[in-house]
């Protein structure tokens, strides 16, 4: 499944080679350097999934992750960070991030969580249109009700 990313982190290296691997992938992939901007490009375009790293120029990772969900992003957030400290990653998960990996990290294993992520992303919009569904047939019902005689 191909889905729009946006990767703030301000390490150049970590940017190419996280943006290649998964762009490579078919994924397409917006970077951003530093929180402000990574907020500001949240807020003007839609993204499945953010991969954010903690320690960031401005607004930290922290922060940004908060701000976002705050803001009603319900896509994927992982954390991608050096910060592994349980303190840390307890705090990650508690901002809104639904997942924390630390580096140096294997491109296998940021793969494979950013395809649970989504995942969970594509049964999430499944159950939301299933939802949907089922309340246009419940209001069906309802209007059949008012039309028969009981």
């Amino acid at each position: 499944m191909s889905s729009r990313i946006l990767l703030v982190e301000d390490a150049p290296d970590v940017q190419l080679i996280v943006a290649d691997l998964l762009r490579g992938h078919g994924h397409d992939v917006v970077v951003s350097g530093d929180g402000e901007e990574g907020l500001r490009v949240a807020n003007e375009q839609r993204f499945d999934l953010m991969i954010l790293d903690v320690m960031l120029p401005g607004l930290d990772g922290f922060d940004l992750c908060r701000t976002v969900r705050e803001r009603g992003f319900d896509g994927g957030i992982l954390m991608l960070t050096a910060r592994a400290q349980v303190d840390d990653r307890v705090e990650g998960l508690h901002t809104g991030a639904d997942d924390y990996l630390i580096k140096p990290f294997d491109k296998n294993e940021l793969l494979a969580r950013i395809q649970v992520g989504l995942r969970i992303l594509e049964l999430h919009a499944a159950l939301a249109a299933r939802v949907k569904e089922l309340e246009k047939a419940a209001g069906e019902i309802d209007d059949l009700k008012l039309r028969i005689p009981l």
